[in-house]
């Protein structure tokens, strides 16, 4: 009977070699060694829905995956993974120890022969590994490349192999937001908006002193990083969505270390968006520059455009004319014009959808315990009031309370905590030891325009203690 490795992913994966019988965690990870085969086991990979960027464009959405594995660190093998049923992905993994995955999710095409050379260290491989900016590899695919790692992977028949791996995305985006409050605004429709100096390609995956590690946990990347002949020649336009009230996309971006005093090439400038519209009844278009800039404490000044990035970039006043050529505009600097810019680093804990000035933020999977009646709660941080909100399950038996629902295992409400907002999951049944596909759930949480799905976990007992006395279930 094959064994089954699997894989799953909150843009968070977990791989789990399972056995027909259960044994203690303790011992399986310190089990004897055992020698490498050529012996395949079955890899499966469940990819879960998780918030937009935006409400046009999703840049979390894995459209096919492949896996890279590293023997003595040096590369051995490529795998494919295929779409499964139930919205899963499969391949193999051959039996071996001491393994180091890297996963590359939507970029297949940079993965040829000529860049994957047998027996070369990651760090060589690693700077062939980019891909060059093309609207059909992006903009046309509607996904964005993602890339991480596991080190010391132990695959086999008998040991249960239990570790966490985050996807990070390849590039960053930008989103033009516009909430004139100001008093002092002038009525702007918004047309178009353009990307200046964009990154013409860039690494797909960071060089490992970049890594940003917690505990060993892949947490991000601690600076923008660009191949030397990187050169910013992109320029990328998109128009306003009346309908929608948005743009029609996120402009996507690799990474661009130009706001840096020592560029790796004279000639390369720093990002910066360019936003057109009309200004109060006007029929000559007018443009206003914008750049990537912090005020935090610490880190004030123009910006990196730095992966697994989100810019959203919130005009709050339109005072007077800009520039007719946006051309011109993208050389001057910004006038009549007051905005202000998050950078939101994704590292794949919480995430955050916007909606124009809107937003909701919140971790996107949550676990629960063994028994019946376990609680966990999710705190958000959203600029909708509580009765805007919207809860439910793709099969909920009870959908009268939008903040109270429940499908056959699981309840979920909505609740005020001080000034945020908490959403409370209760296990309504015990932990299915017969079928473990019983023990999982979607939440689609609404907000306005905003949709993305929560999903929901229930471990057994062990499986939280890793050596209690109750039997493992995966």
């Amino acid at each position: 009977m094959k064994k089954i490795v699997l894989l799953t992913c909150n843009l968070l994966l977990m791989l789990i070699s399972r056995s027909d019988d259960s044994r203690d965690l303790t011992e399986n990870l310190t089990g004897p060694v055992m020698a490498a085969t050529d012996q395949d086991v079955e890899v499966g990979f469940l990819p879960v829905t998780a918030a937009n960027g935006s409400v046009l464009f999703s840049d979390e959405d894995v459209a096919e995956l492949d896996l890279l594995v590293f023997k003595v660190g040096q590369y051995a093998y490529r795998r494919t993974a295929y779409t499964s049923q139930y919205a899963t992905y499969r391949s193999t993994l051959q039996i071996d120890e001491n393994l180091d995955i890297y996963f590359f999710a939507n970029c297949r095409s940079a993965l040829t022969d000529e860049v994957l050379v047998e027996g070369d260290s990651w760090e060589v491989l690693r700077e062939r590994v980019v891909i060059q900016f093309t609207d059909t590899v992006i903009r046309g695919s509607r996904v964005v490349p993602m890339w991480g790692q596991v080190k010391g992977v132990r695959v086999s028949e008998d040991v249960v192999n239990w570790f966490d791996v985050k996807l990070l995305r390849s590039m960053a985006s930008a989103n033009i937001i516009f909430d004139l409050q100001d008093a002092g605004s002038l009525p702007f429709q918004p047309v178009v908006a353009y990307l200046y100096y964009g990154s013409d390609c860039g690494y797909l995956a960071p060089s490992p002193e970049n890594l940003k590690l917690t505990d060993g946990e892949l947490e991000g990347v601690w600076a923008a990083q660009s191949p030397d002949w990187m050169r910013t020649t992109r320029k990328v336009q998109t128009d306003f969505n009346k309908e929608m009230g948005a743009f029609s996309a996120p402009f996507l971006m690799f990474d661009n270390e130009t706001s840096k005093t020592d560029r790796k090439h004279p000639d390369n400038r720093r990002s910066r968006l360019v936003v057109g519209g009309y200004l109060h009844g006007s029929s000559i278009l007018t443009h206003y520059p914008l750049d990537f800039f912090s005020t935090k404490a610490g880190s004030e000044g123009i910006l990196d455009v730095t992966r697994n990035n989100q810019y959203n970039l919130t005009i709050t006043a339109v005072k007077g004319e800009g520039w007719t050529d946006p051309d011109e505009a993208a050389e001057n600097a910004a006038v009549n014009l007051e905005y202000e810019v998050i950078d939101w680093d994704r590292n794949n804990d919480t995430d955050i959808a916007v909606d124009g000035p809107d937003y909701v933020s919140i971790v996107r999977k949550v676990t629960l315990h063994a028994k019946q009646g376990s609680t966990a709660d999710l705190r958000m941080t959203t600029t909708f009031r509580k009765e805007d909100i919207r809860l439910s399950f793709p099969s909920s038996l009870n959908n009268a309370n939008p903040h109270a629902v429940e499908s056959a295992r699981f309840r979920a409400e909505l609740q005020e905590s001080g000034s945020r907002l908490v959403i409370r999951f209760t296990a309504l049944e015990d932990y299915a030891a017969a079928d473990s596909s019983l023990n999982h759930d979607q939440l689609l949480l609404e907000a306005g325009r905003i949709r993305f799905y929560i999903d929901i976990e229930q471990l057994s007992t062990k499986g939280w203690q890793y050596g209690g006395e109750e039997d493992v279930h995966f």
